[in-house]
């Protein structure tokens, strides 16, 4: 059984929870099958607080499921140093809380990634500012993606 995917990247450089929970609605009329949804490393560079992180996710799981569309939570690779004001380490911790809370799904990009490298090969998976993954990194990415998603196939068969 075959079928044919078809993307539409909705993300935008720089955004953050809050600014994709303004932007949903703009998304939902392209009426998508699926929507992954990550954010956290822009939220955790400009000091969010982790309730206030949860809080918008909770918003855009609501606005999602309230439209009928399935989708998959998502934390994002780890951080190699600090980003910005925040800590990373809290905002993931909150959106599995959520997750978890929620029975919503989650792809746990963070966790994965950290299980499948080591200190030295994490490295070689970020463009040249360490924070941006690149080629390699979103092929790690899009296995920790691609394990969720067997998991919501399996759901909801």
């Amino acid at each position: 059984y075959q079928r044919r995917v078809h993307g539409i990247n909705g993300g935008v450089p720089g955004a953050t929870s809050r600014s994709g929970l303004q932007r949903l609605p703009s998304l939902l009329p392209r009426r998508p099958d699926l929507v992954t949804v990550q954010f956290g490393l822009n939220d955790c560079a400009l000091g969010m607080d982790p309730d206030d992180y949860v809080e918008n996710i909770a918003a855009i799981a609501s606005k999602l499921q309230d439209a009928g569309v399935p989708f998959v939570l998502c934390s994002s690779c780890p951080t190699l140093f600090p980003v910005g004001d925040g800590d990373a380490e809290e905002i993931w911790e909150a959106l599995r809380g959520y997750a978890l809370q929620s029975s919503y799904p989650l792809a746990d990009i963070e966790q994965y990634w950290s299980e499948h490298t080591d200190e030295e090969s994490a490295a070689s998976m970020y463009l040249n500012d360490m924070i941006h993954p690149n080629d390699r990194g979103h092929a790690l990415m899009a296995q920790a993606l691609r394990k969720s998603f067997a998991k919501l196939v399996k759901v909801a068969a």
